[in-house]
């Protein structure tokens, strides 16, 4: 989704950079039946070509901390959501011969986060 046409035809991704702000919750998700890895929900505002809608981020647990080779100690955590691109407003599509349309509506958005500890004085 990244081309122009798909986001908007004038300025693409420079024009309408996505992003993710304002942290509300963190919602724990534990262990169940279904579900062998313990997840949280982090809710926030996503803000793409301009509108901006409330999205529920399912979060990993944060990976144990490791020591790198510089001596920070880093960690990690992954998060997941679907959208709808229609809600955004972005609307570009083409139909194709056989009748299908080029671009589904529903977006699934990864997110593989990697953290250090800034060491003191920093």
């Amino acid at each position: 989704m990244r081309f122009s046409n798909c986001i908007h035809p004038s300025g693409g991704v420079a024009r309408f950079p996505a992003r993710i702000r304002r942290h509300h919750h963190l919602q724990d998700r534990s262990p169940s039946q279904f579900r062998a890895v313990r997840r949280d929900a982090v809710a926030g505002e996503l803000t793409i070509r301009g509108v901006t809608k409330p999205v529920v981020l399912e979060v990993s647990a944060p990976k144990p901390a490791i020591k790198d080779p510089w001596g920070l100690q880093r960690t990690a955590v992954s998060g997941f959501t679907k959208i709808n691109r229609q809600d955004f407003g972005v609307a570009w599509n083409k139909t194709l011969d056989s009748g299908g349309v080029v671009v589904g509506d529903n977006v699934d958005i990864t997110l593989d986060v990697e953290m250090f500890v800034p060491p003191p004085g920093r």
